[in-house]
């Protein structure tokens, strides 16, 4: 659309859907971007555009699982990242050296295959590289001397206990981003795995401060007297302020968000007048207790709430139930579109792929021995 902004292009496509699915615009709650500035221009962006277009306020939120990767960057530690890179590259790009490095490692007895590749797309591909790196140092420096290449940095000190704190610190970040992936992930669950990562680097960061290695399995396989535990608190310090940043917009909705999830341990005194009655009847109804202890959040406020009896509760929880706290099923989808419509399949019509990806991304399964039933067999073929 020329004279039009990429915003204007998106708030255009998004109206044209709502329109089609009768999805009314007061019934919106909120918006996750990807962060793009097409999408969060303070003044062209969608969401601004979006906010003008429905004369109402919505949340809007970077998807939770980017804002974690890229609170990962600060850890960058390109010294280390370069070289690991350039040596595992140096060893898979080349089809002799490859085949060279499998048949050492088969020689030595390794229990590891290959060294694996890093990828920037891929969000956990750095800790998978950076682990099964350390683990191959003693047959990474038997090649690279076969090979008459420096080894030197692989004798380094320093550099072994950067590659070290590396390999622990990106596996604490795999744990964590693996935990905000999935389906039906509540906004409220993926914030408290967030928090609680938080949480743990202070304490990481303190116990570093005291010269304490207990959580870092494999920076404590080295000489702790040559390890600089002032350099790793200082980057550990970066993390979390770039997750205090971040998350910053999560942080002024965080009473909110504890009052959908744990609405039965929320002090009254600190929500909102509207909510404070119903909830002090909520808190003292003690079979809804006992549901919330053993039923999943979606069926309590479902099957055992009334909204005549709670009905600012439960607008305000259905407000939350529809909020998406990550990108993820959007990008699940489009990946599984990319796997069904693929080059082999290039005579796959629009209309066969939206029934394709509408079976391929429903969780009812389809009944293959009663549909095989109603078809005529071409006993002539």
């Amino acid at each position: 659309m020329k004279g039009t902004t990429k915003g204007e292009d998106i708030l255009s496509e998004v109206k044209k859907t709502m329109i089609k699915f009768d999805l009314p615009e007061t019934k919106l709650s909120g918006v996750t971007t990807d962060g793009a500035s097409s999408m969060k221009g303070k003044n062209i962006g969608f969401v601004a555009l979006f906010k003008k277009s429905i004369n109402h306020n919505i949340l809007s939120y970077h998807c939770i699982i980017h804002q974690e990767q890229l609170c990962a960057k600060v850890l960058e530690m390109k010294e280390v990242m370069e070289i690991v890179i350039q040596t595992v590259n140096f060893i898979r790009s080349r089809g002799l050296n490859h085949r060279q490095f499998k048949q050492l490692l088969e020689d030595c007895g390794s229990e590891a295959e290959d060294v694996i590749y890093f990828c920037q797309v891929r969000w956990l591909s750095r800790a998978a590289t950076l682990k099964r790196f350390w683990i191959l140092i003693p047959e990474i420096i038997k090649f690279l001397k076969i090979k008459d290449k420096d080894t030197s940095f692989l004798e380094n000190n320093d550099w072994l206990n950067d590659l070290a704190f590396l390999v622990d610190i990106t596996q604490m970040l795999m744990e964590l981003n693996i935990k905000l992936q999935g389906k039906d992930q509540l906004i409220s669950k993926l914030y408290e795995n967030v928090e609680t990562f938080v949480l743990k680097l202070k304490l990481l960061k303190q116990q570093l401060s005291q010269k304490s290695l207990i959580h870092f399995k494999t920076l404590s396989e080295r000489n702790t007297n040559t390890v600089d535990y002032e350099k790793y608190c200082n980057l550990i310090l970066k993390v979390i302020d770039e997750f205090d940043t971040r998350f910053c917009d999560f942080k002024e909705v965080k009473n909110e968000l504890d009052l959908f999830s744990h609405p039965f341990s929320i002090k009254v005194e600190t929500v909102r007048d509207e909510f404070q009655m119903e909830l002090i009847e909520l808190q003292n109804n003690k079979d809804l207790k006992d549901a919330y202890k053993d039923v999943e959040l979606l069926e309590l406020y479902k099957k055992y709430m009334n909204i005549e009896v709670y009905p600012h509760l439960c607008k305000h929880a259905m407000k939350y139930f529809s909020l998406f706290g990550s990108t993820y099923i959007c990008e699940q989808f489009f990946s599984r579109m990319k796997h069904v419509k693929s080059e082999q399949r290039h005579r796959l019509k629009d209309e066969h792929l939206t029934d394709t990806l509408r079976i391929s991304s429903s969780t009812i399964k389809a009944d293959i021995d009663q549909l095989c039933k109603n078809k005529q067999c071409q006993v002539s073929h």
